[in-house]
């Protein structure tokens, strides 16, 4: 696909924001156009936010799209706006990706649900923060929008020193076991 689109919706705190900028980038190292839209709820911590990554060969009319490819919910909770507002806006043919926790129903035959383990696989590796990346990993696997290495050497870039460094394999592996989890 040529021209990708993803929203990532979640709660502040999970991280949704900090992928939704490092496929932007990663992207653009691979695209010629590329755009990333944070869009933040009134709650100071914990409310709902959202981004809006586009990415592409020919150029961006929007920073935002009603009709996305894909979507990754990362905070759904039972009766979250986040289901009834973007499970319907996703284009037939597109991906929805979801932690298989959630206690949502997704009745839409014309789109892949992709119900993925995102808290326990970061749990197992052995930090619940990461499953932004276990997130970031799935869409990845999901719809081969980007090459796994291309992000990987993003991460090694912007986290191969200082404080950061001590979470780059951390993150790596996180990324990794979430393109596991949608290849199969």
């Amino acid at each position: 696909m040529s021209y990708n689109e993803l929203i990532v919706a979640g709660l502040g705190g999970q991280g949704a924001l900090i992928i939704g900028r490092f496929l932007a980038e990663a992207a653009s190292s691979v695209h010629k156009y590329s755009s990333f839209f944070p869009n933040y709820g009134p709650t100071m911590r914990g409310g709902e936010c959202e981004c809006t990554v586009i990415f592409s060969d020919k150029e961006v009319p929007a920073p935002t799209v009603m009709n996305p490819f894909a979507v990754i919910l990362m905070g759904v909770r039972a009766g979250a706006n986040a289901v009834e507002e973007f499970v319907p806006r996703v284009r037939t043919g597109g991906v929805i990706i979801v932690d298989s926790s959630a206690p949502i129903k997704i009745d839409r035959e014309d789109i892949d649900v992709y119900r993925i383990e995102a808290n326990q696989i970061a749990k197992e590796i052995g930090n619940s923060q990461v499953a932004n990346f276990v997130f970031l990993g799935a869409y990845l696997g999901a719809t081969g929008a980007v090459a796994l290495d291309t992000v990987e050497k993003l991460m090694e870039e912007k986290m191969g020193s200082g404080k950061k460094k001590k979470y780059l394999d951390l993150n790596k592996t996180a990324l990794r076991q979430g393109a596991k989890a949608t290849r199969g």
